[in-house]
């Protein structure tokens, strides 16, 4: 009398970590192959602009060496520099971007800004973002109008710069699988700085990841129970319960152990951002620091007097948070809306709080407010700072 051969006894363990690495390993390949685009090997060398190959478009810049110092925007509030390519580039044959700047990151940010032989009238940007005190490589593609041919690249932004702004060069990485692959497992490993998010949102420093960490575990996951469902029908093992839970406790592990080494340097910024300083000196030192020195002057400018209070700016952080250092006055802040309020809605005696606006005017000669080409009231500045303002309404345009 035959007998049937016996399942292999295994430990269920083995049979977890086993499926869980193939699946990390086949999802991964398979990230890369729906990921990238162009070229699998790089035909071209790498490409480097010098700064001080940027020519100045608007503002004042001053060349250093091989670099460039950006300083201040021009009368409009912009900076530009552009350089023009002596050899163009072949957009498919570069995807990944490094802009290499030092110093204090701009507030309003800045965009790196390029131009086709095609000669759009609309000038494609795409915006730069800072994590952890270094500029974050950038991800182009068609989709953002990186197409064609590239005739020049250059950088824009708005608004003042606390301090010079050093740009060393842009550089530019060739196409290829291994770049494609080193910019996934860079971008899952960047520094995230704290927002308050929990680790269900924490999927990498970069703005422009278009494959989230943890997309690519939830799918490594349903591909490594689909494995061990698969050695289970070949007879290999037995199903165990408990290699199904490891399965997913290891994929966790990995999101956690992720989101505990960010926040340790996070800790290590914060420590060094706040630690030892009196109650002003870390308020000075936040994120909204400067926003909360022009409140705290204009408030004192404001008085005790009652008076309607509006607040007003291009950013709705600004707006409100803004609002927020004003209190217990009578203020009234409008999140949602970025223009002033019609000229109507003010009376004598209100203060208009005007922090880093564009497109509003002011006459000290006739003492007029002015906004929107039309709009206009009559108001004394009681209050100048940095391009910011307080004004108190003294009449109609």
């Amino acid at each position: 009398m035959s007998t049937l051969p016996a399942v292999p006894q295994r430990h269920w363990l083995f049979w977890a970590i086993s499926c869980w690495v193939a699946a990390l390993v086949l999802t991964f390949i398979g990230f890369l192959m729906a990921f990238h685009t162009g070229p699998w090997q790089s035909r071209v060398e790498p490409r480097t602009i010098p700064g001080a190959k940027l020519a100045v478009v608007q503002g004042t810049v001053r060349v250093d060496g091989e670099a460039i110092w950006l300083e201040r925007p021009g009368q409009d509030g912009t900076l530009v520099v552009s350089a023009t390519l002596e050899q163009p580039l072949a957009a498919s044959d570069f995807r990944y971007a490094r802009v290499r700047l030092a110093g204090a990151f701009p507030r309003e940010g800045i965009s790196f800004i390029w131009r086709t032989d095609r000669g759009e009238a609309k000038v494609p940007r795409l915006p730069l973002a800072s994590s952890g005190g270094r500029v974050l490589p950038l991800t182009l593609g068609e989709i953002d109008g990186w197409n064609g041919r590239i005739v020049g690249v250059g950088l824009a932004m708005r608004g003042e710069l606390a301090a010079p702004l050093l740009v060393d060069g842009i550089e530019f990485v060739p196409t290829s699988w291994w770049a494609t692959a080193t910019r996934m497992l860079g971008d899952w490993a960047e520094f995230e700085p704290w927002d308050g998010g929990s680790i269900h949102f924490m999927a990498g420093g970069n703005p422009s990841l278009r494959h989230p960490l943890p997309l690519f575990l939830g799918i490594s996951f349903l591909a490594a129970i689909g494995l061990y469902l698969l050695v289970i029908v070949l007879g290999h093992t037995r199903f165990e319960p408990q290699a199904a839970l490891a399965i997913a406790l290891l994929g966790w592990a990995v999101i956690d152990a992720r989101w505990q080494l960010n926040l340790l340097k996070q800790l290590d910024i914060t420590r060094w951002q706040y630690a030892g300083k009196s109650w002003e000196e870390k308020r000075l030192a936040a994120e909204d620091g400067r926003l909360f020195a022009f409140m705290r002057e204009a408030k004192e400018k404001i008085g005790a007097a009652p008076a309607h209070v509006f607040v007003f700016a291009d950013e709705e952080f600004d707006r409100v948070r803004g609002a927020y250092h004003l209190y217990p006055r009578n203020v009234t802040v409008q999140p949602k809306r970025q223009s002033l309020l019609p000229a109507a809605t003010f009376k004598a005696g209100d203060v208009l709080v005007v922090y880093r606006k564009r497109g509003v005017e002011y006459s000290p000669a006739d003492r007029t407010l002015r906004w929107e080409g039309t709009q206009a009231v009559k108001a004394e500045m009681i209050h100048f700072s940095a391009g910011s303002a307080v004004f108190r309404v003294t009449g109609p345009g």
